[in-house]
């Protein structure tokens, strides 16, 4: 319609950037998991702080492929590639970890409880 390539346009390369840093922080993130279970220790702070963050990351990284795709994001279909991850995402978001409720229990609960020094004596005198 312009006559020049999507990947030029401003607000498209603003989401791809978006996009691309999201998806290298999760990836990032994924490797020091992977590097601290490899080292046979088990960070239950930390892998739910991952994993909530990973799930909204992703959250941010299927909404600006909607945004790039624009319309035919929308469009049922066979060559509709953004459909089916953006219909997924209410899934992530409830299983992951990264609602509300479950966001606040396990990364406020366990980060209190377990890195606080004093927190399990107390809970235990309660």
């Amino acid at each position: 319609q312009f006559r020049v390539p999507i990947a030029e346009f401003g607000g498209i390369q603003e989401a791809m950037a978006k996009a691309g840093s999201d998806g290298l922080i999760t990836i990032a993130g994924g490797d020091v998991m992977n590097a601290i279970v490899d080292n046979h220790e088990a960070p239950m702070v930390i892998s739910s702080v991952m994993k909530q963050n990973c799930t909204e990351r992703g959250r941010r990284i299927v909404e600006c492929g909607m945004d790039i795709a624009a319309g035919s994001a929308i469009c049922r279909g066979d060559k509709n590639y953004m459909g089916n991850a953006y219909m997924s995402l209410p899934i992530a978001i409830t299983v992951e970890g990264a609602n509300i409720m479950t966001r606040s229990f396990q990364i406020i609960g366990q980060g209190l409880t377990r890195c606080h020094p004093h927190m399990s004596d107390l809970l235990k005198a309660l």
